[in-house]
C-alpha cells in the first residue's frame, strides 16, 4: 500500500523537472568591465596629442571664418586622460585604461614581459567642434612595471587610426600617464 502512495508524489516531481518554465531566478543587466583590469585598481591621469600624418598640413586657419572644408582638415588633438592601473605579479601583467576627460570610449595600454600594446577606442572633438573616432594601434614607451605598486609614470609614443569627416588618417604622437602616488606629478615612491 505505501509503494502506490510514492507513485503519484514521484510522478509530480518528475513532471515539475522536466516543464519548460524556467526555474532559476530572472538575470538582471550587469554593466560591462570590457577592457576594465580586475580589482583592485589604482587612479590614474594622463595627456595625449596626437598629429596627422599628412604632407602640407596647415597648423592652424589663416582665416577667422571657418568653412564646412576648414573644419574638416587634419588638426592636432590633445585631451586629458582619466582612468585606472592595475598590475598582477610584478613584472608579469598590467593595464592602463583610460576615458578622454571631455568625450567618451576606453583606451588601453598593456604591458607583458614579452609585448607592450594598446587597444580601444576613444571619440573627442578637436578645437572647432568636429568628431573624431580614434582607435589605438600602437603603444612604444616606457614600461608600466618602472615603479612599485603605489605609484608611477610610463609616457611613450602612441600610433592612432583617426576617422573625422568621412576620412580616416594614421596619427602618431605621445602619451603621458600617472597613476597612484604619483597623480599630480610628484612621486612619492619611498
Amino acid at each position: 500500500m505505501k509503494r502506490l502512495t510514492l507513485l503519484p508524489f514521484a510522478a509530480l516531481v518528475l513532471a515539475g523537472a522536466c516543464a519548460d518554465t524556467p526555474s532559476a531566478p530572472p538575470s538582471f543587466d550587469r554593466p560591462s568591465l570590457a577592457g576594465t583590469p580586475p580589482p583592485p585598481r589604482i587612479t590614474s591621469r594622463g595627456d595625449v596629442s596626437l598629429n596627422p600624418e599628412t604632407s602640407g598640413f596647415a597648423a592652424g586657419l589663416a582665416s577667422a571664418e571657418v568653412t564646412a572644408e576648414a573644419a574638416c582638415e587634419p588638426s592636432s588633438l590633445s585631451f586629458e586622460l582619466d582612468g585606472s592601473y592595475f598590475r598582477n605579479n610584478p613584472a608579469n601583467n598590467a593595464w592602463a585604461s583610460f576615458t578622454p576627460v571631455e568625450g567618451s570610449g576606453t583606451g588601453r595600454l598593456h604591458e607583458t614581459k614579452k609585448k607592450q600594446d594598446a587597444s580601444g577606442h576613444w571619440t573627442v572633438l578637436n578645437y572647432l567642434g568636429v568628431e573624431h573616432d580614434i582607435r589605438l594601434l600602437t603603444y612604444d614607451g616606457s614600461s608600466l612595471f618602472t615603479f612599485p605598486d603605489n605609484g608611477g609614470t610610463a609616457f611613450g609614443n602612441l600610433e592612432a587610426e583617426v576617422t573625422a569627416c568621412g576620412q580616416t588618417l594614421r596619427y602618431t604622437g605621445f602619451i603621458d600617464i600617472e597613476w597612484g602616488s604619483c597623480v599630480g606629478g610628484y612621486c612619492d615612491i619611498d
